[in-house]
């Protein structure tokens, strides 16, 4: 963090609390590509466990009625 990024954040964290800061530090956080890159895999990965999930009970249910 540079000195100036420090100043307003403890500014921040004077005037509004200590949520400001900690929403500050995670909104500062999502700038950076490796956070973005993260979030996308993460619910990529969320998102193909489900279907394959809902997947599964379809088939089961459909081999169950045969």
């Amino acid at each position: 963090m540079l000195t100036n990024e420090k100043a307003a954040a403890r500014q921040a964290e004077i005037l509004i609390g200590k949520q400001a800061s900690l929403v500050q530090g995670w909104t500062e956080d999502l700038k950076r590509p490796g956070t973005q890159a993260a979030i996308v895999v993460g619910v990529a990965v969320l998102i193909a466990g489900g279907c394959f999930y809902f997947a599964n009970l379809l088939n089961s249910d459909q081999q169950n009625k045969s």
